[in-house]
């Protein structure tokens, strides 16, 4: 899975700097710079509203290392990064100044006073006053330390003389063993080491001004890789405006250090320190920005996630979570599928709502994951037992989302990761460690082969008989043999006429009907069709809808007048949201709904993700219809033969009525 993560870039136009955000797309365990932001203010030493934005949250406060202002930045002396209309001034201070002529002048004496880390520069008439006066601040470490001047007043922050929390330097020294990498135009020395933090191979940087003239104004970061993991550099030299910085020993171990972590360990630092990773949308709003560590420069975790990198229909080919998880559900959906009629009130534990039979897919509809038993504790008595009418506690609820900004890869349930620990937090609780899904499907497909005891005689609710023409009786030639669920049909016959005559094995039922079937294996015959048939009357030329495969596609077959021809419909659903051409593949499965005079059809490749097909309506007199299996060769000489596995027949509207072979 993957996290949106964000960095300002910078462009000049015209002299001034503009900052850009840039967007990206990252996996999980690959590190990246940590913000955190709290909705509420939290310890005002370290929680600050950003001045980038106007925005409702606080972001926690890093090590200032002299980030870019908002907007254009003032000429500032070499090391330094000036902050227009800011004073680290307090009304109290009743320091005096030095009375200089430019802020180079000041810059001069903040860099001989070791304690200085900034300074303030008020402009004054030279006639009047003799210059400007410099104000040296030994107590202003963050931007979120200063005000807004009252005078024409500018804050300074010296960013040159820092050492990156987590390095040791080496002044005016250059280490030039190793492979190394060049960055130019870096400019800021915590910058540079950003970019060393972020890469585990990175043992060190030398960091540098280039020489501009009189000015050595422009920065160079190379950093060296992979020899290294101490001090000292075996091949040191002395260099002016250089130093070295090596990774400490411990490096990242210190909650003070500028950090680059992976997603997870992100997560994990911001609560420690009582907030949450920032939004994307807080991100693009700037509410992190100008919070300390040149992190605006680098890219930022985010808590908003984007799609995982793979989003397939093939399962194989699935992001793994989203495969593994969908195994998960399916094989659950399996295993209670087959359960004796000794459970049969025992629903599936990972369905939202058992009441709409319809079932937990492996693209997350009608899913939920329990995490936890719901105990009642009666300590009087010391006894425990769970709630009747409702067993389980969902963890996850409040965070699975099904808002669409949320769903990825056509899931019903999401953000991805979330979706992911809900689900492998429920197949730790209902499997426990030693159960995979492997074994679970195994143990599925087990129960619903042995559930049944075999039997080759077709079960006493199921009629099965040959409809065949008057005038031609000999037409139907087949036979129905049963060993378990396993159906094998044979017939010859045809149904694309006026007159029907094939081999058919039925059940009567009244009102709003629901048939399944998977269709294991078809002996080929150009003609022939196999599939489910709901018919108004055993006459030959009755009313009838079926679906079925034929040539190899998949049909709607009907009559919708007493003695006319029978119409197809090989397609043509896409006008109407379904299907065209949908070729038979071994083990597909077909459904055939009624609601009225409405008859839907629809198809699956694992009998829980359907894909609706097509419509008809057909008006039948008759409130009791047969419900039931065909196969027919279309000729009279010819015997075709369809494998089927039927699992279950629900009749919505008639929870009571009995289902096929359980």
């Amino acid at each position: 899975y993957r996290l949106y993560c964000f960095q300002q870039t910078i462009t000049l136009s015209g002299g001034t700097q503009h900052p850009e955000l840039a967007q990206a797309e990252s996996p999980l365990n690959v590190k990246h710079a940590v913000r955190c932001c709290r909705d509420d203010d939290g310890e005002e030493d370290i929680w600050y509203r950003s001045p980038a934005a106007s925005c409702r949250v606080n972001a926690l406060a890093e090590t200032w290392t002299g980030e870019l202002p908002p907007g254009a930045q003032l000429d500032a002396p070499h090391g330094y990064t000036g902050y227009p209309g800011r004073t680290c001034r307090k009304e109290d201070d009743n320091d005096d100044g030095y009375s200089v002529t430019s802020a180079q002048e000041c810059g001069d004496l903040c860099d001989r006073d070791a304690d200085c880390d900034s300074f303030d520069l008020t402009e004054g008439n030279i006639l009047v006053t003799g210059g400007n006066t410099c104000y040296l601040h030994t107590s202003c470490h963050h931007y979120s330390e200063t005000d807004t001047a009252n005078t024409a007043t500018d804050w300074y922050f010296k960013h040159h003389d820092i050492i990156p929390a987590g390095y040791a330097r080496q002044s005016g020294a250059h280490c030039d063993t190793g492979p190394r990498v060049f960055y130019y135009d870096i400019r800021t020395v915590q910058e540079c080491a950003n970019i060393c933090s972020a890469d585990d191979s990175c043992v060190s940087f030398n960091y540098g001004r280039i020489s501009n003239g009189n000015a050595a104004t422009i920065g160079r970061c190379d950093y060296v890789t992979d020899t290294i993991s101490t001090s000292p550099c075996d091949d040191l030299r002395s260099a002016a405006f250089w130093n070295w910085y090596h990774k400490k020993e411990g490096f990242q171990d210190d909650e003070t250090e500028c950090l680059f972590m992976t997603h997870g360990d992100a997560e994990e630092h911001c609560e420690d320190s009582g907030g949450r990773l920032c939004t994307k949308e807080e991100l693009e709003d700037g509410c992190a920005s100008f919070m300390g560590c040149g992190f605006d420069s680098s890219l930022v975790w985010s808590s908003t996630e984007t799609s995982p990198e793979v989003c397939e229909t093939d399962p194989s080919q699935q992001a793994t979570s989203y495969a593994s998880c969908g195994n998960f559900v399916s094989a659950m959906e399996q295993l209670y599928a087959g359960r004796p009629d000794t459970f049969a009130a025992e629903e599936n534990p990972l369905r939202l709502n058992a009441d709409i039979h319809i079932q937990a897919s492996s693209d997350f509809e009608n899913v939920q994951f329990p995490t936890r038993f719901n105990w009642i504790i009666d300590q009087t008595n010391g006894i425990a037992s769970l709630y009747p009418n409702s067993p389980y506690l969902y963890d996850f609820e409040e965070s699975l989302s099904t808002s669409d900004e949320d769903l990825f890869c056509d899931a019903g349930l999401g953000p991805p990761t979330v979706l992911a620990q809900a689900c492998d937090a429920s197949m730790d609780f209902l499997l426990g460690s030693s159960v995979s899904i492997g074994m679970l499907t195994s143990t599925a497909k087990a129960v619903n082969d042995f559930a049944v005891p075999a039997s080759s005689e077709v079960p006493d609710e199921i009629t099965s008989l040959e409809i065949n023409q008057s005038s031609n009786p000999d037409l139907v030639r087949g036979a129905v043999k049963v060993f378990d669920r396993h159906w094998t049909m044979s017939g010859s016959g045809l149904v694309n006429v006026n007159s029907d005559a094939f081999q058919y094995s039925y059940v009567e039922q009244v009102g709003d009907i629901e048939s399944s079937v998977q269709i294991l294996q078809v002996n080929d015959f150009y003609w022939g069709q196999t599939g489910i048939m709901l018919r108004e009357s055993l006459d030959p030329d009755s009313k009838f809808v079926a679906i079925c495969f034929e040539q190899d596609r998949l049909n709607i077959l009907y009559r919708d007048t007493v003695g006319q021809l029978s119409q197809n419909n090989f397609g043509g659903g896409s006008a109407r949201g379904g299907a065209d051409n949908v070729l038979y593949s071994q083990d597909m499965w077909i459904r055939i709904t009624k609601s009225d005079n409405l008859f839907g059809t629809s198809y699956s490749l694992d009998g829980i993700q359907w894909e609706y097909f097509s419509s008809v309506i057909v008006g039948f007199e008759s409130a009791m219809l047969h419900v039931g299996l065909f196969t027919v060769s279309q000729f009279s000489d010819t015997v075709m033969a369809s494998n089927f596995k039927v699992n279950d027949m629900v009749y919505s509207g008639f929870p009571s009525s009995p289902r096929w072979l359980e």
